[in-house]
């Protein structure tokens, strides 16, 4: 989600008026492949002013989608093809939010012109100097839903109050479609408030879901009747990604691997986050 701020150049987005008569409000379209391996993406309705088009025909700009998946802990920015890219149906569940984005991929002077496209506030200025990661244009974030068929859980936590749980602390259960974390009832408010309060989560996911993930790749490793679970899918293509030889049945399990796994899976929903906002 991206929420609007002042950009020193001219930004194609619904919260400017920079551009003339023009917006950029495309369509996202999602589909299962016929295999139902991966999920497929398609941004339609595409309509750029010349400078921005011929940044891209040019490829000083590329279009892109950011795709932030809260719920499986899981948000990359992803470059298209005419518009369409694909992701390992493992990799989403639940509640994914879509939002297309044109970004500088290279360091250029950005000009566009004040009589025909952009507001006459941008008469008689100078070039501006993008840099790679720019945003030049910012569409509208628009929310799917990916499921797997027959499953009751859309997301890949499920925070249980346990009355059998010690006070204070968790347990983790890979039983149901979710990563259950147990906890006692006089706990289950708190933890459920870190894991939905912006401040908090990140902590909450470096602690509490690292270490539920870190028991989830243990039972994939020890060969425990777990994939027709959702979680265990959506884990098990994200490894794949990261250190496939965790999941060869013939590898003794490595804590030590499985850590960094982990690790890597919560990284940017936990640390990155931190290290973003000097916490």
């Amino acid at each position: 989600m991206f929420k609007p701020k002042s950009y020193p150049y001219p930004l194609l987005a619904s919260f400017t008026d920079d551009y003339r008569g023009v917006t950029f409000a495309p369509t996202v379209n999602v589909e299962r492949s016929d295999n139902g391996k991966t999920i497929e993406f398609e941004v339609q309705a595409i309509d750029f002013p010349p400078s921005i088009s011929d940044a891209i025909i040019n490829q000083h700009a590329q279009l892109v989608v950011d795709v932030d998946n809260p719920g499986a802990l899981f948000r990359h920015v992803v470059p298209t093809n005419e518009g369409k890219f694909t992701l390992s149906a493992g990799q989403v569940l639940g509640e994914v939010f879509v939002t297309p984005l044109v970004l500088a991929a290279t360091s250029f002077d950005f000009q566009p012109s004040a009589q025909n496209e952009v507001s006459d506030v941008y008469e008689g200025v100078a070039a501006f100097k993008i840099a790679p990661g720019d945003p030049l244009a910012i569409g509208e974030s628009v929310t799917v839903h990916i499921d797997y068929s027959g499953k009751s859980s859309n997301n890949l936590f499920e925070m249980v109050a346990d009355p059998n749980a010690p006070d204070n602390l968790f347990t983790v259960s890979t039983g149901s479609d979710a990563l259950q974390i147990r906890v006692s009832p006089a706990a289950h408010a708190t933890f459920t408030t870190m894991y939905r309060t912006k401040q908090t989560r990140p902590h909450f996911i470096m602690g509490v879901a690292k270490d539920a993930i870190l028991i989830a790749i243990s039972a994939l490793t020890a060969g425990d009747d777990v994939m027709d679970r959702a979680w265990a899918r959506a884990l098990s293509e994200r490894i794949e990604d990261i250190n496939p030889s965790l999941l060869e049945g013939d590898v003794e399990f490595n804590l030590v691997d499985a850590h960094k796994v982990a690790q890597e899976i919560v990284r940017s929903q936990g640390i990155d986050e931190l290290v973003a906002s000097d916490e």
